[in-house]
């Protein structure tokens, strides 16, 4: 195989590791030296000897093998194995002593299996053991190029593997940790460096699904007003980085953005911004580079004027109007909201300070919100 051949593979096999539609760096090696199937099997500091993956085998199949590697693998020779070399299977175990075991003939033959070419790679965390399997049938085993091929691919092979494993585990703990923002009643929305949405909760799902003035476009977070859009999508871009004459994603440093989007009824969304650097730390540290707070006042007042109503003896529309207030609402916003004069507005706030025994709006929100 020529160079340019093997770097091209190199290439392929580490795509492997990060692309979930790039084809398998098993799926590679195996095609270079002409083989059947590939298995991968790792090693770790517990000591479980685990398969992770075998090309051109059906799930059923693919159990099969696992139950063969599990009851026969375990106490061979092969256990002993040298590390960092391919040697073909025949050069321990003959082929007619091969083709004659219970082994072969229960599982191997079956499967196009018999020849394989073997390798074990040692690392600081982990040992991989890697075979390359063809048809003892049809007696062709494996060249001495051929295990050269296998020599010069089997470490990109493992190595790979590592990078894709670390990769899925971060990806989980990165789940695990947004996950966290679902028991959020307010609406986040999580950005990467080029403001594109990593992650919605769930109230921010709902908000885009119901909301006129906020959506998700194309991955990203719109306004539906021209006017307001330029706004967002300017703070989100200060945020995100703030060092537009460089390359380097400086950190934001400066006071969260807020802004109101109007509804085409109703209180503005209030939308705060801030950096993601902010939320979180140690292990579960959110790598988000923006964080948006979305705030539905009239949707905070609904949530809570029930609980109001249960705690201080209000009627329906006092408790409806105190939670307006408390979520951010003038008098007048929340009298229109509520389809009611500012005059009657206020004859319930009069009736809210009597049932809660405060003065001031200030100190009915404070009670209320304590």
């Amino acid at each position: 195989m020529k160079p340019e051949q093997i770097l091209d593979k190199i290439q392929s096999i580490y795509a492997w590791a990060g692309e979930a539609d790039t084809r398998s760096g098993l799926d590679i090696l195996r095609d270079a030296v002409g083989a059947e199937h590939a298995v991968l099997a790792r090693q770790d500091r517990t000591g479980v000897d685990t398969p992770l993956t075998c090309s051109r085998l059906a799930s059923a199949e693919f159990d099969c093998l696992g139950t063969f590697w599990s009851r026969d693998f375990t106490t061979a020779p092969l256990r002993r194995m040298p590390v960092d070399g391919a040697f073909r299977i025949t050069d321990i175990v003959p082929l007619q002593a091969l083709t004659n075991s219970h082994s072969y003939q229960e599982v191997l033959r079956h499967i196009d299996g018999g020849l394989a070419a073997a390798t074990k790679l040692a690392g600081a965390e982990s040992s991989s053991t890697l075979f390359i399997c063809r048809s003892a049938r049809r007696g062709f085993d494996f060249s001495n190029q051929e295990l050269v091929t296998i020599n010069l691919l089997a470490r990109h092979v493992v190595e790979a593997n590592e990078i894709r494993l670390r990769l899925e585990t971060g990806r989980e703990r990165e789940a695990q940790s947004y996950g966290i923002l679902d028991l959020v009643d307010e609406a986040v929305v999580l950005l990467d460096h080029d403001g594109r949405i990593i992650f919605i909760n769930r109230e921010a799902d709902v908000l885009f699904s119901t909301s006129a003035a906020l959506s998700s476009v194309n991955g990203y977070v719109r306004a539906t007003s021209h006017e307001h859009d330029l706004r967002l999508q300017s703070a989100i871009r200060n945020v995100v980085d703030p060092d537009v004459s460089g390359s380097s994603h400086a950190p934001y440093t400066g006071a969260p953005h807020r802004l109101s989007v109007p509804q085409e009824r109703g209180l503005s969304l209030t939308v705060k911004i801030l950096p993601g650097r902010e939320i979180g730390g140690g292990p579960n540290r959110m790598t988000a580079a923006a964080v948006l707070l979305i705030k539905d006042p009239e949707k905070s007042g609904r949530i809570h004027a029930q609980e109001f109503s249960a705690q201080f003896g209000l009627s329906e529309r006092e408790a409806q109007l105190a939670a307006l207030i408390c979520g951010g609402a003038t008098l007048k916003d929340a009298s229109a909201i509520l389809g009611i004069s500012v005059g009657t507005a206020r004859q319930y706030l009069k009736s809210v300070f009597l049932k809660t025994g405060v003065a001031r709006q200030s100190d009915l929100i404070r009670l209320i919100r304590n």
